[in-house]
Order: C-alpha cells, then sequence, then structure tokens
C-alpha cells in the first residue's frame, strides 16, 4: 500500500493492478488500481460509544470520470458521516423493508428443511453484511454487480452464484410486501449456472430404503409426472428455493454412494471376455426364478460380475426384475453388484449354470469371446463368440 499526496498525474501514471493507494490530502481517501480500472473511496471507522462498529468501504466513482477535486470533497462528506457513527452503506430503515427483514419474513412464510434455512442465514451473516440493514428499495443493480464481483474475486463464481441467488430470493419476498419495490436489481446481472459435478454413484444404499441417487447422465422425472401408482410427483419443498441452487452433497455422502471402478475376480482367466450385451444374451437362456435361493443367485450374480468385468449392471439388475417376486429391487441388487470385490468366482460357475439350463452346446471354448454382431447367425456361419448362437 502506498501513501502519497494525490494529483491528476500521479494518478494517470499508477499502474493497473497495483492495488490500494493513500492520500496524504484527506483523511481516508483512497484509490484503487484493479486490474482493469482505476477508482475512488473512502474507508474508515464506524464508532459509537467510542467502541467499534464496523469498517466500511464507500466507492466514490471511478478516476477517468470523477475529478481529483470532486472525488475529495465527497470524501469529506463521507468521512464524517462515518465519523459521527453513521454507516453510508447501511441506507435509511425508513425506506422500508431491509434485505434482513426480508429474510425474517421469507423464513416464516415457507416450510423449509432445516438445511436450506441455515443456508440462507450463513449467506447473510458472511457475505451481506454490507447489505443486510439497507432498505430493500434502495438495492441497486451496481450494487449487485459490485457483490457478484467483490464474491467472485474472494470466494469463487460458485459462492458468489449461490449468494446472488439468496438475494434474488429475498428481493422478490419484500416486493410482496412494499409496492413501492421495483424490478428486481439482481435480474440485471448473469448469475452463472452451478457448474457440474460428475460423479458415478450407485442407485442406492442398504440402510436408506426407497431412496434413489441420480446424478449427471441419468434419467429422472419431473414433478407432475404420473407414478405407476397412479399418484403424481410433486416438489418436496417450496420451488422457490430452488434459486439457491441445489445444495452441494456432504463428502461423507459422495464416499458411500460413489460407485466403485469394476473389479474383477482374482481366480481363473476369462475376466471381462464377455461383454454386457453378451451377458444380457447369457441371461435370456435362464430363468431368474430358479435362482430365488440366495447361495445360487449371489453365485450368478458373482460370475456374471467376473465375466463382464463389472459393467453388465444394468444387464443383470433388469434380468433380476423378471422374477415378480424381486420386480421391484432394482436398487438393492444394484448395490450388491457395486459392493463386490475380489470374490473367485469365475467363467466355470457362469458356464455350470448354463449347462444346468441345457445350454451347454451355447458355450464355445475358443480363447477368444468376441461376441458376434449378429445373434441370429446360421450355425454353420463362423464365429468367435463365447456364446454361440
Amino acid at each position: 500500500m502506498a501513501i502519497f499526496k494525490f494529483t491528476e498525474a500521479r494518478l494517470r501514471d499508477l499502474p493497473l493492478g497495483s492495488g490500494i493507494h493513500r492520500d496524504t490530502e484527506v483523511k481516508g481517501l483512497m484509490c484503487i488500481a484493479h486490474k482493469t480500472t482505476k477508482s475512488f473511496a473512502v474507508q474508515g471507522d464506524v464508532r459509537r460509544d467510542k467502541r467499534l462498529v464496523r469498517s466500511v468501504r464507500v466507492k466514490i466513482g471511478r478516476v477517468d470520470l470523477v475529478r481529483l477535486a470532486e472525488a475529495r470533497n465527497e470524501a469529506r462528506k463521507l468521512m464524517a458521516t462515518i465519523q459521527s457513527g453513521i454507516d453510508p452503506t447501511a441506507g435509511p430503515e425508513s425506506t422500508g423493508i431491509t434485505l434482513e427483514q426480508a429474510l425474517r419474513e421469507h423464513l416464516r412464510e415457507r416450510d423449509l428443511s432445516d438445511a436450506t434455512e441455515r443456508n440462507y442465514r450463513y449467506h447473510m451473516d458472511n457475505y451481506l453484511g454490507r447489505l443486510r440493514r439497507r432498505a430493500v428499495a434502495d438495492i441497486t443493480r451496481q450494487d449487485c454487480r459490485e457483490l457478484m464481483e467483490q464474491l467472485t474475486r474472494r470466494h469463487g463464481k460458485t459462492t458468489g452464484a449461490s449468494v446472488m441467488r439468496t438475494v434474488r430470493a429475498l428481493v422478490n419476498t419484500a416486493r410482496r410486501h412494499d409496492e413501492t419495490i421495483g424490478a428486481n436489481p439482481v435480474d440485471a446481472i448473469r448469475v452463472p449456472a452451478t457448474p457440474k459435478r460428475e460423479v458415478a454413484v450407485v442407485d442406492g444404499l442398504r440402510d436408506a430404503p426407497g431412496v434413489e441417487f441420480k446424478t449427471f447422465g441419468r434419467q429422472v422425472v419431473a414433478p407432475g409426472s404420473v407414478h405407476p401408482t397412479g399418484g403424481r410427483y410433486a416438489w418436496s419443498s417450496d420451488p422457490d428455493d430452488l434459486w439457491l441452487g441445489v445444495p452441494r452433497a456432504p463428502k461423507e455422502l459422495l464416499l458411500r454412494i460413489s460407485r466403485p471402478k469394476p473389479v474383477a475376480s482374482a481366480t481363473g482367466g476369462g475376466a471381462g471376455d464377455h461383454p454386457p450385451e453378451e451377458i444380457a444374451a447369457i441371461l435370456d437362456r435362464l430363468d431368474p426364478e430358479d435362482f430365488r435361493d440366495h447361495e445360487r443367485w449371489l453365485q450368478l450374480m458373482m460370475a456374471c460380475h467376473h465375466a463382464s468385468a463389472g459393467a453388465a449392471r444394468e444387464e443383470f439388475v433388469e434380468w433380476c426384475g423378471r422374477d415378480p417376486l424381486y420386480a421391484s429391487d432394482g436398487p438393492e441388487v444394484s448395490y450388491r453388484w457395486d459392493s463386490l470385490r475380489r470374490h473367485g468366482v469365475g467363467l466355470g460357475t457362469l458356464y455350470m449354470f448354463m449347462r444346468e439350463a441345457g445350454a451347454a452346446h451355447l458355450i464355445d471354448r475358443r480363447p477368444r469371446y468376441d461376441f458376434p454382431d449378429d445373434l441370429g447367425q446360421s450355425d454353420d456361419a463362423p464365429s468367435e463368440a463365447g456364446v454361440t448362437p
């Protein structure tokens, strides 16, 4: 930080990005050299009863638009206000509902989850200190632009966007209570979408029955869709909270639901020799009702897991669902499949079940198991498949 007597020439020659410079002529007057612009500002401490209330900084204007003499005059006025114990950034409370009051109304009107309420309060306490006692009617588009720039610079785009969604939701609430408030100032700035975080996840957890986990690339249903039972899907909370963005999944949850990389069994060859479509063809030869015994079913699952190197999960889950007794157990089957590690069951077990089903003649004993493009080719056509047509 440099301290010197400001002159028009010295301010003009200040290099961009050089930071904060203070004037020796007027107490509190600063020139902030950003990466692309230079601007005048005033900073001082608001004290009441000889106790520090807060430190405030007020922007005066860009150096190329405000003359030095005008900046000094404005700085003297602002410093006089600050030294009298008044925060010039707080705004007059008499002009209407404040952002802090809007938060109380927003939480009172809605039946929100504890996590959502904590998110709102955390934003207010940690990022919106300069605006919390400002009347919403006095919050300008420029205030929102500067807030977004500051949050992005200090905390990153994701935090900045999330906080601005909070401001937008609170302003919308305030507009319902104060008809003098015009358009929402947040709508004038571009709030970036939350960046995608692609994580492969399991369908469900055994200790969380009824909860299905989704990630990018997976099918979901929207509110209004009809469930097979006849009921309709609906939002679990107020749709207005979607302005905040979907809450981030805790790291502990991500660790539990992240799909492990496929691991083949340790014994025998042939791991991964049968691609998923070939496993589907093999399972078509087997009746799922013949595998209601748990140990027999588990042996088949491990054999299919080994043969496909873990890649045939969807095919195995679909096959299990053909048994009416287990048609709704897809998430549980998926969880069991994903939990498999080195289990010692290989191709021999899979071929044993095929022989029991009278399909031994379909097993190709050659070393390569590249599945044919056409399962329906004639018997005399050349084949290198692990299962012959």
